[in-house]
């Protein structure tokens, strides 16, 4: 699976990168969503995006707003350490709260793996 990271924490995004390379996912990180978007627009092939929701340069609900707009079929995956930000995540969008663990992030890599199939 090729798996677009989105997050202004430097360390975060490059431990959730290696973890994922290990796990046989293919990786394309950015710092925000500006970032993202030229990073989305060179990798057209990206199956998920895994993102934070407060950055500093096109965060929040401008950068999931547009998101939508311009990628509604690409699975988001919201993670924040603001327990707030849960509400804000739409039906079709899993959100997982800072700090999570690999085995987290597997599990739901696997359901929106099962949401692009059409499995259960």
């Amino acid at each position: 699976m090729k798996i677009l990271i989105v997050d202004d924490d430097f360390g975060l995004r490059k431990s959730l990168q290696q973890q994922l390379q290990l796990l046989g996912h293919q990786v394309v990180e950015a710092a925000d969503g500006l970032s993202a978007f030229i990073a989305l627009k060179d990798n057209s092939d990206i199956e998920v995006i895994i993102t934070d929701y407060r950055m500093p340069v096109l965060g929040g609900n401008d950068w999931i707003e547009l998101l939508h707009h311009y990628h509604p079929d690409i699975p988001l995956i919201v993670v924040s350490a603001y327990s707030f930000v849960e509400e804000k995540v739409r039906s079709n969008e899993i959100f997982i709260q800072k700090p999570f663990d690999i085995a987290e992030i597997r599990s739901v890599l696997e359901k929106t793996k099962n949401m692009r199939t059409g499995n259960s």
